[in-house]
């Protein structure tokens, strides 16, 4: 990411945080990526990740303890996708446990995800959760196919022109969308969601798509 994509998303970072619930900021890594990051660490943990993409956020410390503990397998996922009325496209991956949720939301229209989306056909998903901004972390499997993903692909296309400014306005009412329990329905017969945390990969092109439109604006 250049220093112009880290300044942009600091900037919209700092604005969703004022956003209803409990939202942070995701990454995606491909394997590449995730090669680097892990070229130092136990052969085991290279066998473990080696090949596969991981989606990163936080989720809240209760539920974090659940990952770590034997819960974990019991720990229900699903994959929704949903569109916006300015044209944004997105794909959610749920996790849920009693009234636990936490929900990886991916802008659809972003290239890196897009790609993503492709890999799928072929590569493997991993998550890394963090303790709610603190420094441990736990790495889970995905139980979700090949085949979960594919309906997704004829989403993951790019955003007309002119669309950007007002896809990245609307934003904010998706986060705290997303942050509602009601949003995704229950994933686990008779349990009811009462605590939601969003971890949002931010769509760094369409960030800096929608400086140039509203530059251009203010200069016209």
């Amino acid at each position: 990411m250049n220093t112009q994509e880290t300044a942009t998303a600091s900037t919209f970072e700092a604005h969703f945080r004022g956003t209803q619930g409990s939202f942070f900021p995701a990454r995606l890594i491909n394997p590449l990526e995730v090669k680097t990051a892990i070229e130092n660490r136990p052969p085991e943990v290279g066998s473990w990740a080696n090949g596969k993409w991981y989606l990163c956020g936080d989720v809240r410390s209760e539920f974090f303890a659940m990952f770590k503990a034997e819960f974990r397998d019991a720990i229900a996922v699903r994959l929704t996708a949903f569109s916006t009325p300015a044209g944004g496209h997105y794909a959610v991956v749920s996790h849920q446990l009693f009234g636990w949720a936490h929900r990886f939301v991916l802008p659809m229209y972003e290239p890196k995800v897009q790609e993503m989306l492709m890999e799928m056909q072929k590569a493997e998903l991993g998550f890394i959760f963090g303790n709610e901004g603190a420094q441990d972390a736990v790495l889970t499997r995905s139980p979700l196919s090949r085949a979960a993903f594919a309906p997704l692909l004829a989403m993951s296309n790019s955003l007309p022109n002119n669309s950007a400014l007002k896809v990245i306005a609307e934003l904010p009412r998706v986060i705290s969308a997303m942050n509602e329990p009601k949003q995704v329905p229950s994933l686990r017969r008779g349990e009811k969601v009462e605590d939601v945390s969003v971890s949002f990969v931010l769509p760094t092109e369409a960030m800096a798509q929608f400086c140039i439109d509203k530059s251009k604006g203010a200069t016209q």
